[in-house]
């Protein structure tokens, strides 16, 4: 993770799927995506810029696909809006925590 020039985009997400050769076959064609196998739970997958993986679980994952955000400096990155949690535009909740480092 942390590739230099992405600051402020995602760097990284990961899907729970129930099967990882079909997921990979469907995204391997659909997006050209590569894919590095890690045992019979996980693969991560790579399209030249983004990286991430799929992981064998439950499709029923509230929330959805885990995304990772990257930021050069992130005491530098604006902070959301405050409005109530929704944003009024795309009904988005943008949240500073949790905050995690890979450095």
């Amino acid at each position: 993770m942390g590739n230099p020039g992405n600051d402020r985009r995602i760097d990284n997400i990961e899907f729970a799927v129930s099967d990882i050769a079909r997921s990979r076959e469907f995204y391997g064609k659909a997006f050209g995506w590569t894919f590095t196998d890690y045992g019979p739970t996980y693969c991560e997958f790579s399209d030249g810029r983004l990286t991430g993986g799929l992981a064998k679980g439950s499709l029923m994952n509230p929330g959805g696909p885990l995304v990772i955000l990257y930021a050069e400096d992130l005491g530098e990155t604006p902070p959301p809006r405050r409005s109530r949690c929704k944003d009024r535009q795309t009904g988005f909740c943008l949240s500073r925590r949790p905050t995690l480092s890979f450095s």
